[in-house]
C-alpha cells in the first residue's frame, strides 16, 4: 500500500514538472508572438501630431547636460531577454517615427537610448542630431519575433527605401551598407564629411555580443502632407 501512495505521488510530481517545463517552453514566443506585439501596438497610436513632437523636441532641448549623459550611457543598456507588458513609452520623449516598408518596420523614434525607450521601440543615439543632418543614428532591439522592434532589420538590402519623420517633413533615405561589428565601434555613428545619413544599430547576435549596422543616403525632404500616402498612413498614428 505505501509502494502504491509513493509511485502515485512520483507520477503527480512528474507530471506537475513536464507541465512546468512545458509552461516555460511556451512562455517565451506567447509573450514575443502574442501579447508583446498586441500590447506594443497599442502603445504606439500617440496621436501627438506635428505639434506635439515639435513641443516636445523643444522641450529635450532644454535639458540639463546631466539628463543629456544619462540618456545616451549605452554601457548601460541591457540586453532584452524577453518583451513582456513592462513596456512603456513616455508621450513626452516621442520625437518622431521610422518607417522601412521593404521588411514593415514601423517604430516611435524616443529620445536617448535609455532601457526604458528600448523596451519599447526605437531610440536616438546622440542628443544633438536632427534629422536630415549628418548622420542621424537610432538603435533598437533585436527580437525572436521580426515583426517586433529591429527584428528584420538583418533583411533590410541595398536600395531599400528607409524613412524617418518628425510629421512636419519626411526624410527619405536609401540604405547603402549593412555590417555587422563588435559594440566599441561607436565610431559608425559620427558624422562622416559630405555625407547625410541615417545610421540603424541593433544587435546580431543573441547574446548581444556584436552589432548589425545598416546605412541610408539622403535621398530626398518631403513635407508631410505631400508625402505619398503609404507612407502618410504608416506615420499617422503617431
Amino acid at each position: 500500500m505505501e509502494n502504491r501512495s509513493r509511485k502515485r505521488y512520483y507520477s503527480i510530481f512528474s507530471v506537475i514538472l513536464l507541465l512546468a517545463g512545458g509552461g516555460m517552453m511556451i512562455y517565451k514566443p506567447i509573450m514575443d508572438y502574442w501579447i508583446s506585439p498586441n500590447h506594443l501596438n497599442s502603445l504606439y497610436q500617440t496621436g501627438l501630431g506635428a505639434e506635439g513632437i515639435k513641443k516636445n523636441m523643444e522641450s529635450l532641448d532644454e535639458q540639463n547636460q546631466k539628463k543629456q549623459v544619462e540618456s545616451f550611457d549605452f554601457t548601460a543598456v541591457e540586453n532584452l531577454g524577453f518583451l513582456d507588458k513592462k513596456a512603456t513609452i513616455k508621450t513626452e520623449n516621442v520625437i518622431g517615427g521610422i518607417y522601412i516598408p521593404s521588411v514593415d518596420i514601423n517604430l516611435p523614434i524616443l529620445y536617448g537610448a535609455t532601457n526604458e525607450n528600448l523596451r519599447a521601440a526605437s531610440a536616438t543615439m546622440k542628443p544633438d542630431q536632427a534629422m536630415g543632418e549628418g548622420n542621424y543614428a537610432i538603435a533598437a532591439h533585436n527580437s525572436r519575433n521580426p515583426q517586433l522592434l529591429f527584428g528584420a532589420l538583418k533583411h533590410v538590402e541595398a536600395g531599400d527605401e528607409l524613412f524617418i519623420t518628425n510629421k512636419d517633413k519626411v526624410f527619405k533615405y536609401t540604405m547603402v551598407q549593412s555590417q555587422v561589428v563588435m559594440p566599441e565601434r561607436v565610431d559608425v555613428i559620427d558624422d562622416v564629411a559630405d555625407k547625410t545619413l541615417l545610421t540603424l544599430v541593433t544587435c546580431y547576435s543573441s547574446d548581444g555580443s556584436d552589432r548589425l549596422i545598416v546605412t541610408g543616403e539622403l535621398e530626398e525632404i518631403v513635407d508631410y502632407s505631400e508625402v505619398d500616402s503609404t507612407i502618410h498612413e504608416a506615420f499617422e498614428p503617431l
